[in-house]
């Protein structure tokens, strides 16, 4: 016998997911992966490190999501023969169409490919959800007493917030803002990856990928929204998301708050919504 260590480096994207972590196992198998049988090792949550015993021989591992999505949107290795103990890292990234998790230094096969496509839900709920994570760290955010309105603009993107905001990176987002009591941020798609569907469709799509199908998607003027809450860390969050299209591309535009401030921050996330504009905006 040997060990496998396995870490899962924290982030953003795909934060509130648990991965569920599966081996192959002919004689003791629970389950079918890409026609492998598997048995569970364990669960592996946003930065935890889990170390599993497995046996010498030649094994493939498996991530996957949940059982839904297990053939078409998995990550998945191949631990070789011998006696060494393995240990393996990788992280959630937001490459829609790619695997919700990549193990560092492994190359996608021409499988996973070619199933990407098939897995670009996962991917938006990832990035949605996920965003609950980090937000809102003491000390984190910049503001003034009299925000005045300011515009933020980032290629083919723009929207009018306050002085109060500043722009920030975080990974697996086209743009990020976060003042002291608020955070903004946006996700942009191209539209070719999903072939040839509506504004409403892709709406559709988001509600499922976010498990929200009882949310109200909603009419904006040019856009679609929906309000969700999401808890992190013992904190609860209130959201609108904003849907929208351009000539090449879709975007979600994710603005929270904690969700004690959800009664004045409603209406002034509308407005900020109205004011978002891209190039080409369909």
């Amino acid at each position: 016998m040997r060990t496998l260590t396995i870490t899962r480096n924290k982030s953003f994207v795909g934060g509130l997911m648990k991965d569920r972590v599966y081996i192959q196992d002919e004689q003791a198998a629970e389950i079918i992966i890409e026609g492998v049988p598997c048995r569970k090792l364990g669960d592996l949550k946003n930065g935890e490190q889990k170390t599993f015993q497995i046996d010498d021989r030649q094994q493939q591992l498996f991530l996957i999501v949940d059982k839904v999505s297990k053939d078409y949107c998995n990550a998945s290795v191949t631990i070789p023969e011998g006696q060494e103990d393995v240990s393996l890292s990788g992280k959630h990234h937001f490459v829609l169409g790619s695997n919700p998790f990549q193990f560092d230094g492994v190359e996608l096969s021409a499988k996973q490919r070619k199933n990407n496509r098939k897995g670009m839900a996962i991917f938006i709920g990832a990035a949605i959800v996920g965003a609950a994570i980090g937000l809102f760290l003491p000390g984190g955010f910049l503001g003034s007493d009299t925000p005045e309105p300011k515009t933020f603009s980032k290629e083919d993107f723009s929207i009018t917030l306050t002085d109060d905001f500043a722009q920030t990176q975080q990974e697996g987002f086209f743009a990020f803002y976060e003042s002291k009591s608020a955070a903004v941020f946006a996700l942009r798609e191209d539209a070719e990856i999903f072939g040839n569907i509506t504004l409403d469709e892709y709406g559709d799509l988001v509600l499922k990928a976010n498990n929200r199908a009882d949310a109200k998607m909603n009419k904006g003027d040019g856009f679609l929204w929906f309000e969700y809450t999401a808890t992190a860390d013992g904190q609860e969050y209130y959201y609108m998301a904003v849907c929208c299209q351009s000539e090449n591309a879709f975007w979600v535009v994710n603005f929270a708050t904690p969700a004690s401030n959800r009664e004045k921050y409603a209406t002034i996330f509308m407005q900020w919504a109205e004011s978002i504009n891209t190039d080409n905006t369909v």
